[in-house]
């Protein structure tokens, strides 16, 4: 016996019936509801048969009718489409909430040469702001890094950060950061002496210049207020970074997010022990390339060379000494931390 095929009036019904009881399980967008109201005026559907050969002749579009009917989504004129971003990964866009890792710098106990080591924070979302208050906070606990900017005293514990930081900012080819009150320390023989350590003021620039991965001078502000003196002496703004007073690692090249050729030349002048550094080259957070350089040693600089063949893009070069030490000289596993980020044209 030969199963009647269905008329295309009788295909069109059953398909319209499909369509509205797809459409009545979808959770409805505010302008579903009319779609609805109008797909069920048009009647009660005439044939609802299931007879064998009907299956083979619409099943496919029945499929498809349900698939379009779930993936409706209506907006009327008037209204915003409401979409949710995607979640960006925090190596790629750091945001409020992310870890980030800085370099912070202390002073060495002579209070005239400085050097860094990690600290990783939550981020407010402004990665400036979060290395100041890191380095108002940062306390190494080894006698021979010490942090005037934490209240460092010779009888500890240290008296606390010397301010507050109220924002960091950076626009027009400058770093501007705005402390609460004038900057001052609790150490007497500090303030307000003649001979008054320049590396201090390289430590907030230092820190500060690494986080923003820029060499832009930076400025101290007061509550919006050029400040005119720190710890009792005068300032001559905006600060620029001495790179002569890093004890470590002194990278020359690139220069942050400087575009280059590759392959990349990373190169710079440094002391370490043994001469051991360690690098590793990241983009979005994944390492790309990673090795081991030397360079000078026992105080004696001397130059170290990087080469590297990376693809067209950004990445971030890091580069450090090993600490080997023991005991409270081992209070960071990494010293001279040194981020640059460039872009390989």
């Amino acid at each position: 016996m030969t199963t009647p095929m269905p008329t295309d009036e009788e295909i069109a019904e059953e398909l319209a019936a499909v369509l509205r009881s797809e459409a009545e399980r979808v959770t409805p967008e505010p302008a579903l509801q009319q779609i609805l109201t109008r797909a069920h005026q048009a009647g009660p559907t005439k044939s609802t048969r299931r007879r064998g050969g009907w299956l083979p002749v619409i099943g496919g579009a029945v499929a498809t009718a349900g698939l379009a009917a779930a993936a409706i989504v209506i907006f009327a004129p008037d209204e915003q489409r409401s979409t949710t971003e995607p979640s960006v990964s925090c190596a790629v866009e750091v945001r409020e909430g992310c870890p980030v890792e800085l370099a912070v710098y202390w002073t060495q106990s002579s209070l005239d040469m400085v050097v860094s080591a990690p600290v990783t924070v939550t981020s407010s979302g402004n990665v400036g702001l979060d290395a100041v208050r890191a380095l108002l906070d940062a306390e190494s606990g080894n006698p021979a890094f010490v942090n005037v900017w934490h209240g460092f005293d010779t009888m500890p514990p240290d008296s606390g950060p010397i301010a507050e930081v109220n924002e960091v900012t950076h626009s027009d080819g400058l770093v501007t950061v705005d402390f609460d009150r004038p900057l001052t320390s609790d150490l007497a023989s500090l303030q307000g002496d003649p001979s008054f350590p320049e590396p201090i003021l390289q430590q907030l620039v230092l820190t500060v210049q690494s986080a923003l991965r820029t060499d832009d001078p930076v400025q101290i502000t007061v509550n919006g207020e050029l400040a005119d003196e720190a710890f009792g002496h005068p300032l001559t703004q905006p600060l620029q970074a001495d790179r002569s007073v890093i004890s470590g690692v002194r990278l020359e090249a690139p220069t942050q997010r400087e575009t280059v050729t590759s392959p990349v030349e990373i190169s710079g002048r440094s002391t370490s022990f043994e001469g051991n550094l360690l690098w590793e080259v990241t983009q979005d957070g994944d390492v790309v390339e990673r090795g081991h350089t030397m360079g000078g040693a026992m105080g004696v600089y001397a130059p170290f060379s990087i080469t590297v063949e990376l693809v067209p893009g950004t990445y971030t070069v890091k580069i450090w000494e090993p600490n080997e030490a023991s005991g409270s000289e081992a209070w960071s596993k990494e010293l001279s931390v040194v981020y640059t980020d460039f872009t390989v044209g």
